[in-house]
This record gives structure tokens, C-alpha cells and sequence, in this order.
């Protein structure tokens, strides 16, 4: 096959990442059939097409991949004689032992199928991005992925690693529930998607996510995810709206004095309509304030882990936030629009 050195590689370099670390063959590397590029593991499989009319197929071994990366943009000339991938290019030809099409695992696709549903990409991966923060992969099971819910009117995004809870939403009328893992996540946010895509479920194990471009097809995590929905309408007794930035750049000066060996909570107070940011260790104290509106009570105070409310706050593109409190061993919510988030307390000495 001919290609662009430029938009091949492109693709390789997001394909190889998903080759898995082990193979039952001493060949690893990227499956070229059926004009497209396939990479598999345990987790996820992806596919790329390629914009050519080739009747050839051949597994692309990790070294080929790697050469292909570091030549200069120009046409290149790949393919396959006996056991070896040929590259050729205007410097020179490069060989490489690889191993038999059908010792490459391929994408196992049976099963019923799901009515798919078209969103824009630029939307989905937007949500992503706001709630993928609070998911930890060594999570129980039903808590190390995102959980993507329909429920008629909005497809909800929830992402939970027991110290925090967060939930986004977009409109949208459809049906799908699914839990997808951390890493399928993480590579549909690196992919470039200028395109629509699809989603759908095979059975309760699977799902697909196919664009112009890019098909991902990821095992789904199973078990009941918890009901987050009746977390975040609890009532709040107090709320106040803050400055978003100028709460940010405040926890995170504070970070800058957090013992990472004593694990010092982060403390906040009010007094004279001002939330107020202390923290105090063997070797330094910081203590800083930022104005609100609203009513927050006098006797507010309340430890926190100031990373996790940085973490909340970089997700928000508003210039304000709400917070709500209710008392010192409840979470503290965070809110605008259509994004929440909740951050558990840290117990503080008396």
C-alpha cells in the first residue's frame, strides 16, 4: 500500500497504545485488513480506515511502527513478502520479521445489538472530560468506569471514586446504560473525532463507538452502580456563589503548603462574608480568604482535601460556582448548569 507518511503515522501512533503489552505470538503490532488499522487488548479494540483501495492484509510489528514514526512526511511504500513488512521510502528500505494474519486476534462482534444512537463527538468528549477526574480504575467494580445513562430527556455521565461524586448531562432521547472503563475513556479523548458518532451496546457486555474515522469496540464493566441522582437532590440548608477562578488560585497557593507525610486537612470557615482557606503543618501556615454571596453560616467550618476541590474547579467553565453545605461530616456540593459535584469532608480534631 501507498500512504502519506503524515496521516499514516498519525494513526499508527494512536493505534500502537493499544497494543497489549503481552502477546501469545513474540510479534506485537497493528493489523492492516480490509483497508483499516486494528489494535487489540483485554480492555478495548480500535479500528482506523485508511483512505485506500488495497486488497492487501498483514500485521505491522511494533518496530516497523516505530520507523514509520520517525521518517519525514513524504510517501511511503508498505507491504508484505512472505514473513517480512517491506517499508520503503525516498531514504531507503527497512524489513521486518512479523507474524501470521490469523494469529492476530480479531474483534468479536456477536451478540444482539442495541438501537445505536448519533450525538456530536465534540459534546460527548466535552462531558467526558468534566467527570472522568473522580473515576479511579482499582475502584469495586461498578465504580472504575463512567457510567453513561439515558433517561429520556439527558444522557447522564457519572463518575464516583468514593471520596468524590460527580454528574454531568447533555440533552438527548435515546436509551443506553452502560458502564465503559477508565481506559476506553482515556482513548476516546485522544483521538481527533470531527465527526458524529454512534453508540451502541452488543448484549450487556460490549458496546461500540464508531466515527467517520475511528471505530472503538470495549468490553463493558457489569454490576449496579449506585443511585447517584438521589445524592445530589438532597436539600442544602446554606448556599453562596463563589468566583470560580479566584477560589481556584487560592487552593491551589494552599497546595503549595499541604504535608504530603501528615496529610494536613485543608480548613474552611467563614467570617465577614468571606470563605476563608487555612492550613497549617510543621513547617508552614497559609491562610487566605475569597469573597461570596449568599449565606453561609458563621459557624461554618469544615477540613477538605483542597486537591479534590481543585479538581471539581478546573471542570467548571463558568465564572462562578454555587456551593452548598449542610454541616461538617456532609459533603460539600458544587453546581452550575448541568454540572455537579460532591466532595466528602475530612474529619477534623478537636
Amino acid at each position: 500500500m501507498i500512504v502519506e507518511q503524515k496521516d499514516f503515522s498519525t494513526k499508527l501512533r494512536q493505534l500502537k497504545n493499544v497494543v497489549p503489552i503481552k502477546t501469545i505470538t513474540e510479534i506485537k503490532g497493528v493489523l492492516f485488513k480490509d483497508n483499516m488499522l486494528q489494535a487489540n487488548n483485554s480492555e478495548l479494540a480500535l479500528t482506523a480506515k485508511i483512505d485506500i483501495d488495497s486488497s492487501e492484509e498483514f500485521i505491522i510489528p511494533e518496530k516497523a511502527i516505530e520507523l514509520i514514526e520517525k521518517l519525514p512526511d513524504g510517501v511511503i511504500d508498505i507491504h508484505l513478502v512472505k514473513d517480512k513488512v517491506i517499508v520503503n521510502s525516498e531514504y531507503g528500505t527497512s524489513r521486518f520479521a512479523t507474524a501470521p494474519v490469523s494469529e492476530f486476534q480479531q474483534i468479536d462482534t456477536s451478540g444482539e445489538k442495541a438501537k445505536a444512537f448519533e450525538y456530536n463527538a465534540k459534546d460527548i468528549v466535552e462531558a467526558i472530560r468534566k467527570v472522568i477526574y473522580a473515576i479511579n480504575p482499582n475502584n469495586q467494580q461498578a465504580f472504575s468506569g463512567l457510567l453513561l445513562q439515558s433517561d429520556g430527556e439527558y444522557l447522564n455521565f457519572v463518575g464516583c471514586d468514593g471520596n468524590r461524586l460527580v454528574w454531568n448531562k447533555v440533552k438527548f432521547k435515546g436509551s443506553i446504560s452502560a458502564i465503559i472503563p477508565k481506559s476506553t475513556i482515556e482513548k476516546i479523548l485522544t483521538l481527533t473525532i470531527n465527526s458524529n458518532i454512534d453508540i451502541y451496546t452488543i448484549g450487556n457486555k460490549n458496546a461500540i463507538i464508531n466515527s467517520d474515522e475511528y471505530t472503538i469496540y470495549t468490553r463493558l464493566i457489569s454490576g449496579k452502580y449506585m443511585d447517584y441522582k438521589s445524592h445530589f437532590e438532597k436539600e442544602y440548608e446554606f448556599k453562596a456563589a463563589v468566583n470560580r477562578l479566584e477560589l481556584l488560585d487560592c487552593l491551589n497557593r494552599a497546595l503549595i503548603c499541604t504535608d504530603s507525610v501528615n496529610k494536613s486537612p485543608t480548613v474552611i470557615s467563614v467570617s465577614n462574608g468571606k470563605i476563608n482557606i487555612e492550613i497549617k503543618t510543621g513547617s508552614s501556615e497559609f491562610k487566605e480568604s475569597v469573597k461570596f454571596t449568599g449565606n453561609l453560616p458563621d459557624d461554618m467550618k469544615i477540613g477538605i482535601n483542597a486537591k479534590y476541590l481543585v479538581d471539581a474547579l478546573r471542570n467548571f467553565d463558568s465564572e462562578s460556582v454555587e456551593i452548598h453545605y449542610n454541616t461538617p461530616v456532609t459533603a460539600i456540593r458544587l453546581c452550575k448548569d448541568d454540572l455537579k459535584a460532591l466532595v466528602l469532608p475530612i474529619r477534623l480534631s478537636a
